[in-house]
């Protein structure tokens, strides 16, 4: 394969086989010249249960690009050679304050013997989102640095961002959903509220539920708001759905593909079946089909 690229996808691949040849999957690697797609692949290299810890370490150290060189030694650490001094070394010589913070923080999930150093890592980067970012890695790790990554999630400008990271951390503590609640409901941007919505949809407490729907009727983009409204859907009581409330709902769905309307028909089974019984089903099937013939 003459494309780099498509040869690392294929090489990453071959890795998963269980008596994949380690050492001619990391001549194949080495042999790639884009450091990009070698990192790809002597990443997934260090996924091998035979994997040589030294020799992947060598490679890697041979990266130029701090951001490559990074991922690579971020998978190394997955590897039970975190004792390794030479590997510890290379993550504290990375220049790059966001990198070397989030390799360190991967160093950290592994032996909390380097948290400390991590959480100081991460304190230094002036990026507000990737310090957000890493600080609430490190709260998973121990919780009683929470506050601190909500601070530092509060702090990012970008209001998609600031949303996300808020999101990730009531995912982890359902304490803050309420943060990340008025956060999703204060972006502007529609497609971006709609989206903060949906990420919050499955684990929302649900006392807040009517709160998120009440967001979503202000998104006046349909095929956005009709996007959120089916990931609530769930949380419907589905079986006491009234017919002008199904019209309502059918009508906003619809401004969906096709593909999608139907699977949504699939998750509002229970209400078709409370207003009409089955043989509404048999006549939606009907109406589907009737509308794909014209489209064949």
């Amino acid at each position: 394969i003459q494309n780099e690229s498509k040869r690392a996808k294929v090489l990453s691949a071959l890795v998963q086989i269980d008596d994949a040849d380690f050492s001619q999957l990391l001549e194949a690697a080495l042999a790639i010249q884009g450091e990009d797609d070698r990192a790809g692949a002597l990443s997934a290299l260090a996924q091998v249960d035979n994997a040589d810890f030294a020799q992947l370490l060598e490679a890697a150290l041979a990266i130029q690009n701090e951001s490559k060189r990074a991922k690579v030694l971020s998978a190394l650490v997955q590897i039970d050679n975190t004792d390794s001094a030479e590997l510890i070394e290379a993550v504290r010589t990375i220049q790059n304050e966001i990198y070397r913070a989030r390799v360190l923080s991967d160093l950290a999930q592994i032996d909390d013997a380097y948290f400390g150093e991590a959480l100081e890592a991460a304190r230094t980067i002036q990026n507000e989102y990737w310090r957000a970012e890493v600080l609430r890695t490190l709260a998973q790790i121990d919780n009683a640095y929470f506050g601190e990554a909500l601070e530092a999630a509060c702090l990012v400008r970008e209001e998609d961002d600031r949303t996300q990271i808020l999101s990730d951390l009531a995912q982890i503590d359902s304490a803050y959903f309420s943060e990340a609640l008025a956060a999703a409901r204060s972006i502007q941007d529609e497609y971006g509220r709609a989206s903060a919505l949906i990420a919050l949809a499955e684990k929302l407490p649900e006392a807040l539920v009517p709160l998120a729907f009440a967001a979503i009727h202000t998104i006046i983009h349909k095929p956005s708001r009709a996007s959120a409204y089916r990931a609530y859907l769930p949380r419907l009581s589905l079986v006491t759905l009234s017919h002008p409330d199904w019209q309502s709902t059918l009508h906003l769905l619809a401004h969906r593909d096709r593909a999608a309307l139907m699977q949504d028909l699939a998750t509002l089974y229970p209400a078709i079946l409370h207003l009409g019984g089955t043989a509404a089903i048999r006549g939606m099937v009907d109406a589907m089909r009737e509308v794909c013939q014209q489209w064949k």
